[in-house]
């Protein structure tokens, strides 16, 4: 089942500062596309185990509910992904998240040490906190 994350997931989160051009989504390493899925998607593949991590719905711009990430997994996604997100996009996510009042750091920190991007994500945090 795909989870939407990174740009897309930021643009649910209120945390874009546009709206992404293509949607990006996020299916286990498993799952094996129809020829029939959408070409204009951007998609992510990660470990089965991983795939379920911070899964949340959220509402769409339609009202609609949809599986997304929750803002720290999406944050740790955009920082594992960041050579492959325009740097705008990427420094936008980082600030923004570093500015929420309702971020949670503990699950950050656990996220991060998960996909093993603690060192990095410090290192693009530790300026803004």
């Amino acid at each position: 089942m795909l989870v939407y994350s990174h740009e897309t997931a930021l643009f649910l989160h209120g945390m874009a500062e546009r709206t992404p051009e293509k949607h990006s989504v996020t299916l286990p390493s498993i799952a094996r596309l129809s020829p029939t899925f959408p070409g204009d998607l951007k998609v992510y593949f990660v470990k089965p185990e991983l795939h379920e991590l911070g899964a949340v719905f959220l509402p769409s711009m339609m009202g609609h509910e949809v599986r997304a990430y929750d803002i720290e997994r999406t944050v740790c996604d955009v920082v594992r992904s960041r050579s492959r997100i325009d740097d705008q996009t990427f420094i936008a996510a980082i600030k923004n998240y570093a500015s929420m009042k309702n971020r949670d750091l503990n699950k950050l920190g656990q996220y991060a040490e998960i996909f093993r991007i603690a060192k990095i994500l410090r290192k693009y945090l530790e300026v803004l906190l």
